[in-house]
């Protein structure tokens, strides 16, 4: 991928983790010409316009993927997942003898490429409108013959439309239209449906980021003349505008800070004036109103720093705790400089400081920059690293006895550099629970504190007490190394059931070997959902987790498992693995012990036959238990506490 792709994804990443798919799409649309040769990012672009209901155009990317990568997996999955879509609508829409939306739903499905069923079931639904009096043959080869026209010039207006050429496109429609007006064919109405849909779709030029960089133009110029409130109106209509992109919100940041006082002065609630400066990706925070007790430093995410409450980027949870760490600090009165956490851009004047805060192992490798004396305090988010590696080995090897084939580790820890870290910190942060401590070489153990994190943000919550009874599908979400995860236990251990169903949120597919183990199960197996990847505070996520009741987490190595939180927050009944980190309310859930398919099975069998009223108790009480457990209040409360006590 070339740098501008790269920026180009980075970007549309942004937007899309703050729900602004139409900013996100047209970003990709700028790099992604037709004869671009990526198929994963016209993959990427096609779930954006799924999202946004342009399946149409979804179509043709999933399809320019596939021309050029046959048998791309996520493709091929996206392609088969809109088809059965249009499809499972048919029946649905046919049980109800509502037969138009169903013809228009099967007559999607087979211009999207669906064969067999949606084809036999559109045919069927086009002779029983003719009537049993009517000579069947003839008339259903007439209309067959005018269907397949009118396909065939839908076809070309999907390609005329991915191409931008709107006009034409609309003209292809309106021939559809005419060619099949037949008020007496079930295709007649099929075709003026699609028109006005696929018409209705026509996209709307999104911002472009060199609209974006003339904004920036613009407000530079002005700031450098001192207009500074001009500048910053300049900003703020470009933001109202355009959503973003991410640079122009930034400089109206800024530019907002710099109004409060022409000299840079920002006003922070509860910590008074500060000056902020950046440096490439560092972020150096002054305290302006008392004298600093000292310097310290935060190997972190600085872009997410100084974020408003309300900014969407903080539904994610690695967000909105990396916001806390230097707004605590800075509480204490420290002059702050915030950095990434790989430690490759600590300015170059930045002196000696007195505290370190670390996420993981950077500050090791920038020892140099610390005073005599420094405070070294570590962050970790995981098991230890000899344990979860070796977590991870064992999985593989069972997971190769139990289904041959390849498959490589995927969340390996440099266990040298971390186990340096956690010899040269003084005091140690752990985010996970007593197991989670116990994966530690016990000689480290007085210097740790442990420290429940937070959830993801979603869009609102399942009441597990008045969830219907026929919700009764398992769910599992993850991120990457699924089989460190349990993905593939969980998998097998539904398989084994015909009528049981799991919805899967997460990228399984991105890890092709994994996809290739495993791909009758997500492409041939009804009842096995993959919806892919999601924010967990979209409407998409909450419809992945209406019909499920029950999460299955068997994961072999985490410190505590965001997912699990955020599953226990949403109010699904938990089935974990003690590894996963998250401590039950007694009597409530399933914790299992070994983790094998067996057990599995057993467990999500003992789940489906509990009483409703005993389901929704133990439901109930995960829930409060994890919202006051893992509370964004809570962390806060905790994390000042520990700082206060530390540093004095």
């Amino acid at each position: 991928m070339s740098l501008r792709r790269e920026e180009a994804f980075a970007n549309a990443g942004v937007h899309l983790r703050a729900g602004r798919l139409e900013t996100a799409a047209g970003i990709l649309l700028q790099v992604l010409t037709p004869d671009i040769v990526d198929p994963m990012l016209w993959c990427v672009l096609a779930w954006i316009f799924e999202a946004m209901g342009r399946d149409g155009e979804a179509v043709g990317c999933y399809r320019k993927a596939l021309d050029q990568e046959p048998g791309h997996a996520f493709a091929k999955r996206g392609l088969s997942d809109l088809r059965e879509r249009y499809v499972d609508l048919g029946r649905l829409a046919e049980a109800d003898d509502r037969i138009d939306e169903a013809a228009t739903a099967y007559g999607t499905a087979v211009l999207f490429g669906a064969e067999g069923e949606a084809r036999a079931r559109l045919e069927r639904l086009s002779l029983q409108r003719l009537g049993d009096d009517t000579p069947a043959p003839s008339r259903s080869e007439q209309r067959w013959l005018r269907f397949f026209a009118a396909r065939h010039r839908l076809a070309k207006a999907a390609e005329l439309l991915q191409s931008g050429n709107a006009a034409q496109a609309l003209r292809l429609f309106r021939q559809f239209e005419t060619a099949t007006a037949d008020p007496e064919s079930i295709y007649a109405a099929t075709a003026r449906l699609g028109a006005k849909a696929a018409a209705s779709r026509v996209p709307k030029p999104p911002p472009t980021l060199p609209g974006a960089t003339r904004i920036l133009a613009e407000v530079d110029r002005l700031a450098s003349e001192g207009r500074i409130e001009e500048a910053a109106a300049v900003a703020r209509r470009g933001v109202e505008a355009t959503s973003g992109p991410r640079a122009v919100q930034e400089r109206w940041q800024e530019l907002r800070f710099r109004l409060f006082n022409p000299s840079g002065r920002l006003v922070l609630p509860g910590l008074g004036a500060v000056e902020v400066a950046s440096e490439g990706a560092a972020r150096r925070i002054r305290l302006l109103d008392r004298p600093a007790r000292g310097k310290a430093i935060s190997f972190h995410y600085p872009v997410v720093a100084l974020a408003e409450a309300a900014d969407p980027m903080l539904f994610v949870h690695s967000a909105w705790e990396a916001r806390e760490v230097p707004r605590a600090l800075l509480e204490l009165g420290y002059d702050l400089d915030i950095v990434p956490m790989d430690g490759g851009s600590v300015p170059a004047d930045a002196g000696s400081y007195d505290v370190v805060f670390s996420l993981h192992g950077g500050f090791a490798r920038r020892l140099d920059l610390l005073a005599p004396g420094a405070k070294r305090l570590l962050m970790l988010t995981g098991s230890a690293p000899a344990y979860q590696n070796r977590r991870e080995a064992e999985r593989v090897a069972a997971l190769a006895a139990r289904r041959p084939g390849p498959y490589a580790a995927k969340r390996g820890v440099d266990e040298v550099g971390e186990t340096r870290a956690l010899e040269l910190a003084d005091h140690v942060i752990l985010l996970g629970n007593s197991h989670t401590l116990g994966t530690y070489d016990a000689r480290f153990h007085p210097k740790i504190s442990l420290l429940a994190p937070t959830g993801s943000l979603t869009r609102g919550r399942h009441d597990p007490m008045s969830r219907p009874t026929d919700h009764r599908s398992f769910f599992w979400h993850g991120g990457t190394g699924v089989v460190l995860k349990g993905l593939d236990r969980v998998l097998d251990a539904t398989m084994r059931h015909p009528d049981w169903t799991l919805d899967i949120v997460g990228y399984p597919y991105t890890e092709s070997d994994f996809d290739e183990l495993y791909k009758t199960e997500f492409y041939e197996t009804p009842s096995i959902r993959l919806h892919g990847g999601m924010p967990t505070n979209t409407r998409n996520f909450r419809a992945a987790t209406a019909r499920c009741f029950a999460f299955v987490s068997p994961a072999a190595s985490e410190a505590t498992s965001i997912a699990a939180v955020t599953c226990l927050e949403l109010g699904l009944y938990p089935i974990v693995s003690r590894d996963v980190g998250v401590d039950l309310p007694d009597g409530c859930g399933i914790v299992l012990e070994t983790c094998e398919v067996d057990e599995i099975e057993q467990a999500m069998a003992r789940a489906l036959a509990l009483p409703p009223d005993e389901l929704a108790r133990q439901t109930l009480a995960c829930q409060r238990h994890a919202l006051e457990t893992y509370s964004r209040e809570g962390y806060s409360r905790r994390l000042r506490a520990y700082l206060k006590d530390w540093l004095g």
